[in-house]
This record gives C-alpha cells, sequence and structure tokens, in this order.
C-alpha cells in the first residue's frame, strides 16, 4: 500500500487564471514498479472551488485482471466511480458515481485511482485519466 504520484500533480496546479470549461489529461506510468491492493495514484491536481463536468478513465498497457478500482479524492476514494472490477481497457470510460457530476472542491485537492482489491500476480503499465473541469 503506497501513495504514487503523476507528474501532473507534481508539476502543475490547475491554473486559476483559466476560467470556465477547461480538459486536462495525465498518463501514470508505473515504470516497472508493480501496483498493489490500497495504492492510491495520485492523478490530477484540483484547486480550490473547481467544478468537475466528467472524469474518464483509460488502462492503457496495465495488465490489470482481477483489479477493483474506485476513483475519487482525498476526502472520498469513491466519489466518481466506485468498485470497478476487471481489466482497464484502452478505450476511455466514464466514471458514472451520480454524487461527484457538479461536485465543487472547497479546499485543494487531487483526483486520485486507488487500487482496491488485486487478484493478479502484478498490476503493470500505465492509467490514463481525462478530466473536464470549470475552473473558478
Amino acid at each position: 500500500m503506497a501513495t504514487k504520484t503523476s507528474t501532473a500533480v507534481t508539476n502543475t496546479t490547475l491554473p486559476r487564471s483559466n476560467i470556465g470549461v477547461n480538459a486536462m489529461d495525465v498518463t501514470y506510468n508505473f515504470g516497472g514498479v508493480l501496483g498493489s491492493a490500497g495504492d492510491v495514484i495520485q492523478m490530477l491536481p484540483i484547486s480550490l472551488g473547481t467544478k468537475i463536468i466528467s472524469i474518464e478513465v483509460a488502462g492503457g498497457s496495465v495488465a490489470t485482471n482481477g483489479v477493483v478500482r474506485h476513483v475519487g479524492d482525498g476526502d472520498d476514494a469513491d466519489r466518481y466511480d466506485r468498485g470497478r472490477t476487471g481489466s482497464l481497457s484502452s478505450v476511455f470510460t466514464l466514471c458514472n458515481q451520480p454524487a461527484g457530476v457538479g461536485y465543487t472542491y472547497t479546499k485543494d485537492d487531487t483526483v486520485d485511482i486507488t487500487l482496491a482489491t488485486v487478484t493478479s500476480a502484478t498490476v503493470t503499465g500505465s492509467l490514463h485519466m481525462r478530466m473536464t473541469y470549470i475552473a473558478p
């Protein structure tokens, strides 16, 4: 169980001056390090006042058979998607947890992917996330 951080989180904050609808894409590459149950991958930074329109996730080259994953943030690990099982394909899948649609952040945070269960031996490759949001 570890917290991993994408380059978007380490190198970027959402620009507060980009008022209106924005989109951001990020890829997290496991880089040969195996993922395991309980890992939290901080994918995208969120600024105070940001309103989420949609979040999509794809697996890219991830070998994730037997993985249960959540998409959420520091306050609610499954705010956007709860308990999606199976392998992640290279096709973007819309996160569909109704509570997350239109959610507005009251503090800076990150949108995360949590690997809740890993029944296969390894989680490797890369994860992709696309977020559409309204900046304050």
